[in-house]
């Protein structure tokens, strides 16, 4: 997704050196103002783009084969106020999006067969906190958890697995541990949350696996060993995360205590990016 351009780049991937190339049909345009973020379902069938001017959601269907986008659903799919980013949760029947400016979470079924967004009853959600930013979805489907960086909190709901609906969990919001969140994710084993703070800092928590109510990790927050960290990524086993500092210029590395869910620094730690590294992803490959 390319903010400044308001455009989606579409890259092919060579399968045997993984080298990228752009189709023919890149860039595609988002039609919008500020497009925020950009997500994708499960299945790899649909796309959709926040957009954080127009107050909605963009989407766009995948054609397998070539990459090419075909938007679909007429205007925006509307949401709160400033929405700045999406989350789909693993099952892809559901859609979250944080709207900054309105402090709430808008909710949406995803139809399978279309794409098409329906707002779930209830939606928008109130967060609890001011200027959400970033949503987080456990691994199982069960719970959304959302940075909120201008009250340093943390809101987490349970969702109903056939509606979509949220409820808020008992003790939410809680204290994010550090100053202006920006992102949360949760680790692929599901036992733990990661936020990272602009105070240059990762808090940690403890997800209960029968409330998804977040507990501070012993040692949380831990030093991000760079400045200004953005985003948080995994290795698939949930061994080690890795932070994007993005004024340092660095990613940090991390190992996870598989039973207290503690960092610590993995040898080497930080590394070297080009600058303001933003966003990182891990890919698997199979061997």
């Amino acid at each position: 997704l390319n903010y400044a351009s308001r455009d989606i780049s579409i890259l092919s991937i060579d399968a045997s050196t993984g080298a990228l190339m752009a189709t023919s049909g890149s860039p595609c345009p988002t039609g919008g103002t500020y497009p925020s973020w950009i997500a994708i379902e499960p299945a790899g069938k649909y796309i959709y783009v926040a957009d954080s001017a127009q107050d909605g959601i963009s989407a766009f269907a995948v054609n397998v084969t070539t990459g090419a986008l075909t938007p679909f659903g007429g205007p925006p799919f509307t949401t709160g106020i400033a929405p700045v980013s999406i989350a789909i949760d693993p099952s892809g029947k559901f859609a979250y999006a944080a709207n900054s400016g309105s402090q709430s979470l808008s909710a949406f079924a995803v139809e399978a067969a279309t794409g098409t967004l329906t707002p779930v009853t209830g939606s928008p959600f109130l967060v609890g906190g001011m200027s959400p930013t970033t949503v987080g979805i456990d691994p199982s489907g069960k719970y959304v958890y959302v940075t909120n960086g201008a009250s340093d909190n943390i809101s987490a709901f349970a969702i109903d697995p056939a509606s979509g609906a949220l409820t808020v969990i008992p003790g939410s919001p809680f204290a994010a541990g550090g100053t202006a969140p920006a992102f949360i994710a949760v680790g692929p084993t599901g036992k733990f949350a990661y936020a990272a703070n602009a105070s240059s800092s990762i808090s940690a928590f403890a997800i209960a696996a029968v409330s998804g109510a977040l507990t501070v990790v012993p040692g949380s927050p831990f030093a991000a060993e760079g400045v200004y960290p953005k985003s948080i990524a995994f290795e698939h086993s949930g061994k080690f995360a890795y932070v994007a500092n993005y004024y340092s210029g660095s990613v940090s590395a991390f190992a996870i205590d598989a039973t207290t869910g503690a960092l610590t620094a993995v040898a080497g730690s930080p590394f070297i990016t080009g600058n303001g590294p933003y966003s990182l992803a891990t890919a698997r490959i199979a061997q």
